[in-house]
């Protein structure tokens, strides 16, 4: 027994810690759904050479609802920004990286209610290329950048907002992730949830002009 376990910690010891850390992941990000306010929208915020605070993520929350419009009846716009930023260069916090990036992966493959991603250069670069057999993980949505795959957001108040923390990112886009051929294709109520986010990158879109 103590040879097998052996064997079997020495070739999937990392598949195991990456097994518990989505798992882990899972239960908080369940947990905090659950406990939390029912928000307008949520969005991803993926950054993968800077890590922003929450303080940063909530400029970048209330920047983005002014675009928004009430959809649960609360008589507010709010969204709910998940901060998956890590520093994919500092050795010294490997274990936040890894759980970040397992964070960005389970809201990529499942997350119903986060269509829209804010991303840099880099990451989009990054990210776009997990769909990259069926035109990228990013939709074309006729936005002025990126090949008509996102928005850049750097003329925007927020984002002069967060410059004052010295944010180490030149630029911000927003982008809509792509749902057909997904496991969110077949998801409850996707089209309504299609149909909010796509007034809210239109309405981005507008205010860019």
């Amino acid at each position: 027994m103590k040879s097998w376990f052996e064997n079997f910690w020495y070739y999937y010891k990392w598949h195991f810690i990456a097994i518990i850390l989505a798992a882990i992941i899972l239960t908080v990000t369940t947990a905090q759904c659950i406990s939390s306010e029912k928000y307008d929208y949520k969005i991803v915020v993926a950054l993968e050479n800077c890590v922003l605070s929450e303080k940063q993520i909530k400029i970048i929350e209330k920047g983005i609802a002014e675009y928004g419009k009430d959809l649960n009846g609360d008589g507010k716009v709010t969204v709910s920004a998940m901060n998956c930023t890590y520093n994919k260069s500092d050795n010294t916090n490997y274990n936040y990286t890894i759980s970040m990036q397992q964070k960005l992966q389970i809201n990529a493959m499942g997350n119903k209610e986060a269509l829209l991603y804010i991303t840099n250069t880099e990451t989009f670069k990054y990210i776009d290329e997990i769909k990259k057999d069926e035109g990228g993980f990013f939709v074309n949505c006729n936005l002025p950048d990126e090949n008509g795959k996102a928005l850049k957001l750097t003329n925007f108040k927020f984002f002069k907002e967060l410059q004052n923390f010295a944010l180490p990112v030149k630029d911000l886009y927003v982008c809509k992730r792509i749902i057909k051929g997904t496991l969110l294709e077949k998801a409850k109520n996707i089209e309504k949830t299609e149909k909010d986010n796509d007034f809210l990158l239109k309405s981005l879109a507008n205010s860019a002009k």
